[in-house]
């Protein structure tokens, strides 16, 4: 959430607008109450070992959302996100391969199932956010990304039956009024900023595909 912004601050020279700053506290203390952490507390065999494979997560999953936008800037949103699915084919293969193996016949039901997940979240998912977020500044593309909690305490609730705890719930509402906050109408001189950056994205983009 706010990695990306930094790294685009710091590679791209793009400016967080202050909105982002003001309410990224509250969204922090919105994303601890959604995950229950103040009422499961520290679970697992290994919690250190855990929050240091979170951590190398976050940076991963920030690196990779940075990247995409970037080809998104540069008009190769279609074949940097084609480079994206190949690479992870082949190293999930390596890693299942070197961990627990790799069952390449687990049956039909589970092969289903397995494209059904695939195509829909993360195929499908993952380009509309690959189209989308070039076109949107960096805190907010960010911002807009934490709603996936607020989406997995709903189909939780509504497809598995479970029961989100108040401060869930509470957690949920400091999340949609933080991210409203950062993704909020900007003034008329950042929209025409962002006008020019589209322009010049999809100027290149005709010129690659051309």
């Amino acid at each position: 959430m706010l990695i990306v912004p930094l790294l685009a601050m710091l590679v791209d020279r793009e400016p967080i607008g202050r909105r982002f700053v003001l309410s990224l506290p509250v969204m922090l203390v919105g994303i601890v109450l959604t995950g229950g952490v103040f009422e499961s507390g520290v679970t697992g065999s290994g919690p250190a070992r855990g929050t240091v494979h979170a951590v190398l997560a976050a940076l991963c999953y920030s690196g990779f959302l940075f990247l995409l936008r970037r080809g998104g800037h540069a008009g190769q949103i279609v074949q940097s996100y084609q480079d994206v699915i190949a690479t992870a084919a082949i190293l999930s293969l390596i890693a299942g391969a070197l961990w627990h193996g790799v069952n390449l016949t687990p049956g039909w039901a589970a092969i289903g199932r397995l494209a059904l997940v695939a195509a829909c979240g993360q195929v499908i998912g993952w380009l509309l956010v690959a189209l989308t977020t070039p076109r949107l500044a960096s805190e907010v593309g960010a911002a807009l990304l934490m709603l996936t909690p607020v989406g997995a305490l709903v189909l939780g609730a509504a497809v598995l039956g479970e029961h989100p705890t108040v401060l869930q719930l509470l957690g949920c509402a400091l999340m949609l009024a933080s991210v409203y906050a950062a993704s909020a109408r900007r003034s008329a001189r950042q929209q025409i900023g962002d006008l020019r950056r589209h322009a010049t994205a999809d100027s290149t983009e005709r010129t690659h595909i051309s």
